[in-house]
């Protein structure tokens, strides 16, 4: 198997702005089904949502499309409210009609309800400035900020309301924390776990916090409890008798331009839970299987094995009797927590389960889901409701105008197509029977109406500490053509070679006719209108580095194979005549795109870099990331991952190289600028005359991958993994810097 491990992170709180879209609206959306197989369940159809798409906008924007990704989910104490934390903020729901009362700005990973249900904590993001964060309910005012430490990555409250007990981000201290006067009130250090300490750590772990215990979950599948208040160790837990499958050379990962050798991460928890009394603790990991431990010795757990996929989510009802489990396998169940019989199954989520938690009188368990839906089940009856909350994506791959500019298309990773309404901001969703796995690479057609995209079959498991990791089962092995109104599939071509899905970037030729697709061996580009899908040009990157050295001890057999530089980045000229290739190397390259014939080097790269030690690994320190013409052709906009520069006909343009790598970049449609995204969530315009930067965007949460502007040049629109789209108003961005107003 192997891992792609992505970003998904970040940001600061955002607000609204004056140009505000007026009025209500009450749209009844039409749809036509085709004779495709698509039925009325597959196709959705929101209410309005004109007033939540200006919530907690940053200055500048227009609009948001999108709730972002669902990370963790809590019931207020009264069972009368969800909180979704997402990865843009906290979204509160009313239970009763399943609306939007408010959000609250700002990367979540970790939520809590006072006990009074007075206020809403958020533990921020992973980096050290989302920060723990708490929000007055009934004025929507936020009453405490630490600025000065890690985000929390497990909240509560203390049973008077009055402290915020947070375990820090790298699980090294509790902190408690004075609501009303914003104050730090104690720090507990947990033995063993310095930040010096921890830092050396590469390898993600898990976390549960109860008022007395904290447990934490490493890859080898060992948990150790320490003690709340103290701070000091008091078990390790280890399944002694799980058995971990043999490795062999065949599992080597390939992962963002390193090889590593093969480690065993069988046994890496995912998840954790404690009861509410704190006597027994749940895990779940990549074996599939949930443990029930008991946390007053270290006796060998309950083994509860039903699920087939990775286990992401654990819940205990309040009462402790039982415990809620959701995995990769999309599936929900509820075991007695006592005797580990399972009493309920739970089906119809159409992707990975992320986060579960039960109503306080425990009748209600609540699944959020990366499908971008919470659903809702009675745990008497064994029944789902009829209740829902929708609107979560969680990554968005692809955006596109299309009918003149009056409606935006986007595609989600998982390949749910989305058609948003410019005028009225509704959004329609269509599901398609025959598209199931992930979006490994998509694109739109230059004028919107078709869809290419190649699709991998795997498990997710989205961490909002380390983004969104993907276990594939095996690379797809085909390029699909699908009409993007109606998800209807128009072909299907052969050609892409099985393997690693290492297929990331794709893009139309500027005609339409073409579609090309970058990976890790070289380009691959079909004619869509041509007869025999199974003809097409392969362009080959012919150098490769062999690396046989091997630095682990363990397995002194394993020798590494050559490692083949890879396309991230790809464009055609304006033309449609020549492509231009970014690799992970640093090259920048151009053939011809009708015989793939080399044309010329544009920049050559360099070579890889080997690591010392046991952690053996190649890396490169520059890799191509992203490339933008102008439209015009003169200039070719070049970003890596320390600089972006701009190569081509250079008269009267001062701006030849910007510090720090680019995402993703556009040329504004008069060539004046040159826009940039950049970090998590940055983006910034350049003037090309002066070379002088005009301006900063900071609205999303997590690494920005597409920016376009809409056919009249007056909205400029920026796309990415925090699931969000943001339509800025070109006129005010291009004027002033991004301040965030109320």
């Amino acid at each position: 198997m192997f891992i792609l491990d992505t970003l998904e992170n970040i940001l600061n709180p955002m607000r609204n702005i004056a140009r505000a879209i007026v009025g209500t609206v009450s749209t009844v959306i039409v749809l036509l089904i085709f004779s495709i197989g698509i039925s009325n369940a597959d196709v959705q159809v929101d209410g309005s949502v004109k007033d939540i798409s200006r919530w907690s906008l940053p200055e500048a924007a227009k609009a948001r499309l999108g709730k972002g990704g669902i990370n963790v989910l809590a019931f207020s104490p009264d069972g009368t409210q969800l909180a979704v934390g997402s990865n843009i903020g906290v979204w509160l729901y009313d239970i009763a009609t399943g609306k939007e009362i408010t959000m609250f700005p700002g990367m979540c990973q970790s939520v809590a309800f006072s006990p009074d249900g007075h206020y809403l904590a958020n533990g921020g993001g992973w980096f050290r400035e989302h920060v723990p964060q708490v929000w007055e309910i009934a004025t929507r005012q936020e009453v405490s900020r630490w600025s000065y430490l890690y985000a929390g990555r497990k909240l509560q409250f203390s049973s008077d309301g009055r402290t915020l007990i947070s375990l820090d981000g790298r699980g090294s201290a509790i902190n408690k924390l004075d609501v009303e006067t914003g104050n730090i009130s104690g720090v507990t250090a947990i033995e063993g776990r310095s930040r010096d300490q921890l830092r050396r750590r590469s390898e993600p772990e898990s976390f549960a916090l109860t008022h007395d215990k904290i447990a934490v979950g490493s890859p080898d599948g060992t948990i150790t409890l320490w003690d709340a208040t103290t701070g000091e160790k008091q078990l390790t837990l280890t399944d002694v008798g799980a058995q971990i499958p043999l490795m062999d050379d065949e599992n080597l990962r390939l992962r963002e331009g390193r090889i590593r050798l093969p480690a065993d991460r069988a046994r890496r928890v995912l998840v954790l839970a404690f009861s509410a009394d704190s006597t027994r603790l749940a895990s779940g990991g990549k074996d599939s299987m949930v443990r029930l431990w008991r946390t007053t010795d270290t006796e060998g757990p309950i083994v509860l094995q039903k699920h087939t996929g990775w286990i992401n989510a654990l819940a205990f009802s309040p009462d402790g009797r039982m415990l809620a489990s959701g995995s990769t396998d999309k599936m929900v169940h509820v075991w007695d927590a006592t005797t580990g019989e399972r009493l309920a199954t739970f089906s119809g989520h159409l992707s990975v389960v992320t986060g579960l938690v039960f109503s306080p009188d425990g009748q209600t368990l609540a699944s959020g889901s990366v499908d971008g839906t919470v659903r809702f089940w009675n745990t008497e009856t064994a029944e789902a409701l009829s209740l829902r909350i929708t609107g979560h994506t969680e990554s968005v791959k692809a955006v596109s105008f299309l009918d003149g500019g009056s409606t935006l298309a986007s595609v989600a990773f998982g390949g749910i197509i989305t058609f948003w309404d410019m005028k009225t901001l509704e959004r329609r969703d269509i599901r398609t029977p025959g598209l199931k796995g992930i979006l490994s690479a998509a694109a739109f057609s230059p004028d919107g109406t078709q869809l290419a995209n190649v699709i991998v079959r795997g498990d997710m498991y989205f961490d909002p500490r380390s983004g969104v990791s993907l276990t594939i089962s095996g690379a797809g092995g085909r390029m699909v053509l699908m009409d993007a109104r109606t998800g209807r599939e128009l072909a299907i071509f052969r050609g892409i070679k099985s393997g690693r899905p290492s297929h990331k970037r794709m893009v139309f030729s500027p005609d339409g006719k073409a579609v090309a697709l970058g990976g890790s061996r070289g380009i691959s580009v079909w004619d869509t209108s041509a007869m025999d899908r199974n003809v097409f040009l392969d362009i080959l990157l012919t150098e490769s580095v062999a690396i046989n050295e091997n630095r682990n001890r363990r397995l002194p057999q394993a020798p590494m194979p050559p490692f083949h530089d890879q396309v991230t980045a790809l464009i055609f000229t304006p033309d449609g005549k020549k492509l231009v290739g970014g690799t992970i190397q640093g090259k920048v390259r151009m053939w011809d795109a009708k015989t793939g014939i080399a044309l010329a080097s544009l920049l050559e790269g360099e070579d890889p870099r080997k690591g010392e030690g046991d952690n053996f690994r190649v890396s490169y320190l520059d890799g191509i990331s992203a490339l933008a013409y102008s439209g015009d052709g003169d200039l070719l906009a070049v970003g890596s991952y320390q600089r972006t520069r701009l190569l081509g006909r250079h008269k009267q343009i001062h701006l030849k190289e910007i510090p720090r790598g680019s995402n993703a970049l556009v040329f504004s449609p008069d060539r004046t600028v040159l826009v940039r995204a950049y970090g998590f969530g940055s983006i910034d315009l350049w003037d090309l005359t002066t070379g002088a930067k005009l301006s900063t965007l900071n609205g999303h949460t997590a690494e920005v991958n597409t920016l376009i502007f809409s056919p009249d040049g007056k909205t400029l629109v920026s796309a990415g993994g925090d699931g969000t789209i943001l339509l800025w108003d070109w006129e005010a961005a291009h004027e002033g810097s991004a301040k965030t107003v109320d």
